[in-house]
């Protein structure tokens, strides 16, 4: 993914990009296993995080939990979890920083 678009201090309040929001609409709309569906979200979840983007994240780790719950899929279920309780005890200062990059 891209690097993001903002290098704010806290939590991440700006919006996620629009080409990332659809892709994650995209995951959630095109017919795929449900499993396969569920690691995306993980995956873009991660992503959002590690850009700031702390809330978003936490948005599609629940989906993930609901779809995971739905198709009792416990292993991916249980791992959506831990995420989101990871992204609520998430530090303040965003992971991304283009001065250290340097």
């Amino acid at each position: 993914m891209d690097e993001p678009p903002s290098t704010s201090r806290g939590r991440a309040s700006h919006q996620v990009p629009w080409s990332w929001r659809l892709r994650a609409r995209l995951i959630l709309l095109v017919p795929q296993d449900d499993r396969k569906r569920v690691k995306s979200l993980l995956k873009t979840g991660d992503a959002w995080q590690s850009a700031g983007y702390f809330d978003a994240a936490d948005e599609l780790y629940a989906q993930a939990v609901e779809i995971a719950r739905d198709a009792r899929i416990y292993h991916l279920r249980k791992k959506a979890r831990q995420r989101r309780t990871s992204v609520s005890e998430a530090p303040e200062a965003p992971l991304h920083n283009p001065e250290q990059s340097l």
